[in-house]
């Protein structure tokens, strides 16, 4: 009996208009957020390859290790183009150097101008807001409408036993919108690689993969939703207005407002206060150096050369001041990095204490945790970008170790482009040498060439390393328990509504 409802549901489904014209809207959809972000993907590509090599080549010109400044990137992830999470409001650049700790990204690329005016769009959303709706359409009636028009009798009447019945019509649900899920994913996997000349490698396609069961998930609970009401109610109309008003519950409100309650419960402070604090914190110690520059004022006599920040030509008395000086600055700005990320660090808990609470509240509706569970898989979730942060950090670490390996921060080498070996020894050295500059005609650019920039063989590199799929599966089985469990929850509590159902 499963089989001939199943049969008979399935082709009403399949060639009833509504869920054709669904499904062609669905698809049009996809099709066209696919080939916007996907132009926008290969953009952010070619500038995250741009920026790579501009990094390499500042790395390998570097004359003195005070102007040692690495960019690391995170790279634009493929699968953000059906989940952006939070890749599309923050950014994906990080300055590392001595003087300060990264607390935050900024964009490394210009806002794509097609998605102004939409910069939360992508293929989830779709999925989430059309398919969803959709399946309740397509199930809100399946008893309801069934009894007013005389056919659910008639089948009980005829020895087909109600679990048949609910059943039937729930795989044939779940069997038509997993055609319809299939085959959007399916039209933008062929574009991408196609007209959009990108590459899914073996890891992302299984994530893929993971992604179409979780999107089945959320799709099943709305279309249990919707067998619950029809269960529930004696007539259609009433039973649409009650999906309506779940749907727009649980897929619009509790989403959007999860965060501003969130923010309200925990009532984070501005992000002005925690600006005044490190302004404290910068204006203590500039009052620090202004007090040693006080105490030690520049020597009188001699010469000193310094251009883009590097000192070029400088009398040896001289040179022992900047080193003098460079030694006591150096400890003062690393401990000043220290003191200000200790307040950045106090507000970002604080920032994380608001997700948690969010990320609590929404998991009052079926879409937070399928968000969460995306967003993973994609590589854009808040959790991916607060890990990238941190590397960010562990690679200034490295390379202060690399620093002090080197003895940079005792050394001429830090603020010149001599050694305490290789400096001039006298002020008639320094004559002889301007003049030999001057004579040849050689400019202050020029300069450069006569010395050897630090060996960017030897600065740490950075290497970004993007989350296991196993361990993004561990993190989130909560959220995947949980999409399982109100299946489950919903089936049963329709079970025993349908079972209890007064036909006549």
């Amino acid at each position: 009996m499963i089989r001939q409802i199943l049969i008979k549901e399935l082709h009403s489904n399949l060639t009833n208009l509504r869920f054709i014209v669904g499904c062609l809207t669905c698809l049009a959809l996809v099709l066209l957020i696919t080939i916007v972000l996907a132009h926008d993907f290969k953009s952010a590509v070619k500038t995250y390859s741009d920026a790579i090599a501009s990094n390499e080549n500042a790395l390998s010109d570097i004359m003195a290790y005070q102007n040692l400044e690495v960019k690391v990137y995170k790279p634009p992830q493929l699968l953000g183009l059906f989940s952006q999470g939070v890749d599309k409001e923050v950014g994906g650049e990080v300055v590392v150097n001595y003087q300060s700790i990264p607390a935050e990204a900024k964009a490394y690329r210009s806002p794509n101008p097609l998605l102004a005016y939409f910069p939360h769009i992508d293929l989830i959303l779709i999925f989430k807001v059309i398919l969803t709706l959709l399946a309740l359409m397509f199930t809100y009636n399946a008893i309801s409408g069934e009894k007013e028009s005389g056919t659910l009798s008639l089948m009980l009447a005829n020895g087909i036993s109600r679990s048949d019945i609910l059943l039937g019509k729930y795989l044939a649900g779940a069997i038509s919108f997993t055609l319809a899920l299939l085959l959007s994913l399916l039209a933008a996997l062929v574009f991408i690689t196609t007209a959009g000349g990108l590459s899914i490698s073996m890891e992302e396609g299984i994530r893929l993969l993971f992604l179409t069961i979780f999107s089945f998930l959320l799709l099943s609970i709305f279309l249990l939703l919707g067998l619950l009401l029809s269960s529930l109610t004696h007539r259609s109309f009433i039973t649409l207005l009650l999906a309506l008003f779940c749907w727009l519950f649980i897929v619009i409100i509790i989403p959007n407002g999860a965060p501003i309650l969130a923010a309200k419960i925990k009532n984070l402070p501005p992000r002005s206060t925690v600006d005044r604090q490190i302004q404290l914190v910068q204006d203590k110690y500039y009052r620090q150096f202004r007090d040693w520059y006080r105490r030690n004022p520049w020597p009188p006599g001699g010469t000193n050369f310094e251009w883009d920040n590097v000192v070029w030509l400088s009398s040896p008395h001289i040179m022992e001041y900047h080193l003098k000086t460079w030694e006591f600055v150096v400890p003062q700005e690393l401990q000043e990095a220290q003191d200000i990320w200790r307040l950045e660090e106090n507000y970002l808990n604080q920032v994380q204490g608001v997700i948690g609470l969010e990320r609590l509240l929404s998991y009052f509706s079926p879409v937070g945790p399928y968000e969460e569970l995306t967003d993973a898989l994609a590589n854009t979730d808040s959790h991916s970008y607060q890990e990238f942060l941190k590397s960010a950090r562990m690679h200034r670490e490295q390379i202060l170790s690399f620093y002090r390996d080197k003895g940079a921060f005792h050394s001429y080498r830090w603020f010149s482009a001599y050694t305490k070996q290789t400096a001039p020894k006298s002020d008639q050295e320094l004559v002889r040498l301007r003049r030999e500059w001057q004579g040849s005609g050689m400019e202050i650019k020029d300069v450069r060439a006569l010395f050897v920039p630090i060996n960017p063989a030897e600065i740490p590199r950075y290497f970004y390393q993007k989350e296991n799929l196993s361990h993004i599966i561990k993190r989130c089985l909560g959220g995947v328990a949980y999409l399982v469990i109100i299946n489950l929850i919903l089936f049963s509590i329709t079970f025993v509504c349908f079972s209890r159902y007064d036909v006549r």
